[in-house]
């Protein structure tokens, strides 16, 4: 049989990236995958130039930058982590072994990819929905942290509900991704040897 390689079934090799096909312009998940990546990388960034003017304030001056700690303890870490995942995993770059499950056939494959989405989609969307619920509730008491600057706690819990509503989102694409791979049959031999 002679054709091009489907990458949507073909099965992902230890460190191989998932590649979609390509048309010449990413589709509307892989835009919203790299701007979710854009958001974590201005995220690191920022944490390393804070962290490193902390450092050499700290060192040269003998005063570190009074915010840099809390600023990023409680607003770019979250940002990083989770802005950052949902794209890694679209784009399956998350660390897998995959020692056994690259041994089963493709469609197999799949159907643990299947059956990992939905278990994301069940944790993530609970964490989604639990954050939201804490971010409205420390909204409305205006809750602020007693720290040298009164930062707002809903602000950076605000982070959670928002990456892992991402989050949710990507492991819903990546279900239906993987669904039409677990319900295609097998090509009969007569059609193999067309």
């Amino acid at each position: 049989m002679t054709g091009s390689l489907d990458h949507s079934s073909a099965p992902v090799q230890s460190g191989e990236a998932f590649q979609p096909p390509s048309s010449g312009k990413p589709g509307a998940i892989d835009t919203l995958a790299r701007l979710t990546t854009a958001v974590s990388g201005v995220a690191l960034a920022a944490l390393a130039a804070l962290v490193t003017a902390d450092v050499m304030m700290r060192y040269l001056l003998g005063e570190p930058v009074a915010f840099v700690h809390d600023f990023v303890s409680l607003y770019l870490t979250p940002a990083l982590f989770f802005f950052g995942f949902g794209a890694t995993l679209w784009r399956r770059e998350h660390l897998a072994i995959d020692l056994l499950t690259g041994t089963l056939p493709t469609r197999l494959q799949k159907l643990l990819e299947l059956f990992a989405a939905v278990i994301g989609l069940f944790v993530f969307g609970l964490l989604a929905w639990a954050s939201a619920v804490r971010t409205a509730n420390s909204f409305a008491a205006n809750e602020t942290l007693n720290t040298l600057i009164a930062w707002p706690v809903w602000a950076s819990v605000a982070i959670v509900p928002i990456g892992t509503g991402f989050m949710v989102f990507f492991c819903i694409a990546s279900f239906f991704r993987c669904l039409p791979d677990v319900l295609k049959t097998r090509k009969t031999t007569a059609e193999v040897s067309k």
